[in-house]
């Protein structure tokens, strides 16, 4: 009977252990798990506050790029009035090249500038020609007047007569900047393409040749 008393004690003993083993394991990984998460919320934080700031930095760039718009706009449109009394007197021709000097083209091929002699060699296997206007931000100009700097009709009208037809043509569209674009592919050596421009782009581009060749060379 005392034998039997004590294996019952020692298995009691036994089993009181073993939850205590278990409960101190479970109270471990809850407490790791705790710290894990702990860890996840403070980089959440971080990163959110992170990105707060960065956010109130983009606002105040914002604030001050409007501050600094309509500080422009404020002061073309001053200059705009003072130059338009100071022209009052200029006659139609005098307004009008004060006017052109306000509207820029260029001519490319491949993103270079068309010579004088309107002679171009390139070694790409692409070419791609661009006619390209440039207007102000602001025109200083009334806009009756501002208008007649333009060349005249649509500006890449001004191009014509391509000897082959471009593999594509597409537009480039900005603010103050547009651009028609006409690209010729897979050219081979000894390829060339020719176009006519109008003497009133002639003119602005103070070219001296009113065909334009370009030449694809070795």
């Amino acid at each position: 009977m005392k034998k039997f008393t004590w294996l019952s004690v020692i298995a009691c003993a036994l089993i009181l252990l073993t939850g205590c083993k278990e409960t101190t394991s479970n109270v471990t990984a809850q407490a790791s798990g705790e710290e894990e998460t702990n860890q996840l919320v403070e980089e959440k934080e971080t990163q959110i506050s992170a990105l707060q700031k960065e956010v109130e930095e983009l606002q105040h760039s914002l604030e001050n790029l409007e501050l600094d718009l309509n500080y422009s706009k404020e002061e073309a449109a001053y200059y705009k009035e003072f130059l338009n009394g100071l022209i009052e007197d200029y006659t139609e021709e005098q307004k009008n090249e004060l006017a052109r000097g306000l509207w820029e083209y260029e001519l490319k091929v491949n993103e270079v500038a068309v010579s004088e002699d309107g002679e171009i060699q390139i070694k790409e296997d692409i070419m791609e020609i661009s006619i390209i206007q440039r207007q102000p931000a602001f025109p200083i100009l009334n806009n009756d007047v501002f208008a007649k700097g333009r060349l005249s009709g649509q500006y890449h009208e001004h191009l014509s007569n391509f000897s082959e037809e471009p593999t594509e043509t597409y537009g480039t569209d900005g603010t103050t900047v547009t651009g028609i674009h006409y690209k010729f592919e897979n050219l081979k050596a000894g390829a060339t393409i020719t176009f006519t421009i109008t003497d009133e782009l002639k003119e602005r581009l103070k070219l001296t040749a009113s065909e334009i060749r370009v030449a694809k060379v070795e």
